[in-house]
């Protein structure tokens, strides 16, 4: 008789350790398939939809920002005489808030300004010194390269990026673009844009990368 019990408690404990090798089995093929799934599925969450912006002037200039950045798109020029025209448009990666007509943010944050202008104005910016060069591309007929100074973005001087004219005898210099229509394009980037006595500073890294997309993205519509 307790030979039997015993064969009967070896069976019984075979046949917990195969249920359990089991149901082990199936808890790691179900979890390898969704890190295989998730590989080679972008994350959703990580994804940032992209918006288009195209100039009202004329000018045909057009750029991409990140749906999550703050961007009022311009409704009408700022400057509209008939011997000068300009539109100034910034986007910020961390929307400010406006008190008394002055900006804040409660933390660090990029923002990167598009200066579109025709007629009589100085364009006395210039080119960075020494920058390092992140990208060449072409906007319309135009030889571009996107600069940076990395001291200037740690140090949050202006500006930290800018586009600049590979053309060295450029109508204006080599800190402006040649658009459509007689307009020219200033197009910098920087870091603190908006900076308030309590800004928390926090890793930018990633809105530096998205400042970087929105510069590329620069083109001309014809």
């Amino acid at each position: 008789m307790q030979k039997h019990n015993g064969f009967a408690y070896t069976y019984i404990v075979i046949a917990l350790v195969l249920i359990l090798s089991a149901v082990l089995s199936l808890v790691f093929i179900n979890n390898f398939t969704k890190q295989d799934h998730a590989s080679r599925v972008p994350n959703s969450n990580d994804e940032t939809e992209l918006k288009t912006y195209t100039s009202i002037s004329g000018s045909g200039l057009t750029f991409d920002y990140p749906s999550s950045w703050s961007f009022e798109e311009p409704t009408k020029q700022q400057i509209s005489r008939e011997d000068s025209k300009a539109t100034i448009m910034v986007l910020y990666s961390r929307k400010p808030s406006i008190v008394d007509g002055k900006g804040s943010t409660s933390a660090s944050n990029i923002c990167v300004t598009f200066n579109e202008m025709q007629g009589d104005w100085p364009f006395r910016s210039q080119p960075l010194s020494n920058p390092n060069k992140i990208a060449d591309f072409s906007v319309g007929q135009n030889a571009v390269s996107l600069v940076e100074s990395k001291s200037n973005l740690e140090a949050s001087v202006s500006p930290a990026m800018q586009l600049v004219n590979q053309d060295a005898i450029s109508k204006h210099g080599g800190a402006y673009i040649t658009l459509n229509n007689e307009y020219f394009l200033l197009a910098n980037a920087a870091k603190d844009c908006w900076i308030a006595d309590d800004a928390k500073q926090m890793d930018v890294t990633r809105e530096i990368e998205q400042a970087r997309e929105i510069l590329k993205s620069v083109r001309i519509k014809e």
